[in-house]
């Protein structure tokens, strides 16, 4: 296992069913099942971290923060994709109508409450690593 670098967190959550699997690095990769479409995330460790040795039935304390984060990066994706694309229809902001305006301010607001949300799970997950596990 590593821990994961905070850094990305999302809230217009993605609603559905999760389900988590870690490769030997302890890389998470989530999977989402959101009225019936399927869509997965890679919650990499960081490279930097040193690994940990942890007791068995460490996923399942893991588990549900990493399903968080993962829910709260598709969120995140999908409304940075949002903006993205307004920004290609009014390339000059100055010029763009203010409901523009609004609308991206709007997905910009609520891509920093996802990132601080996606933060707190990382934060916690990693918590537990220190607590449970013993670096190598």
């Amino acid at each position: 296992m590593r821990r994961v670098a905070a850094g990305l967190a999302t809230l217009g959550v993605i609603a559905g069913v999760g389900t988590v699997t870690y490769d030997r690095d302890g890389n998470a990769t989530v999977t989402v099942n959101d009225q019936g479409i399927e869509r997965k995330v890679t919650i990499a460790g960081d490279p930097n971290s040193p690994k940990f040795d942890c007791p068995d039935g460490i996923e399942e304390k893991l588990s549900p923060y990493d399903i968080l984060a993962g829910k709260m990066q598709l969120a995140s994706d999908d409304t940075r994709k949002d903006m993205t694309a307004l920004e290609r229809r009014h390339p000059d902001s100055a010029a763009a109508p203010k409901s523009v305006i609004a609308k991206w301010e709007a997905l910009q607001a609520r891509d920093k409450r996802l990132v601080a949300r996606y933060n707190r799970a990382v934060d916690k997950r990693n918590a537990i690593l220190d607590t449970d596990c013993t670096t190598e």
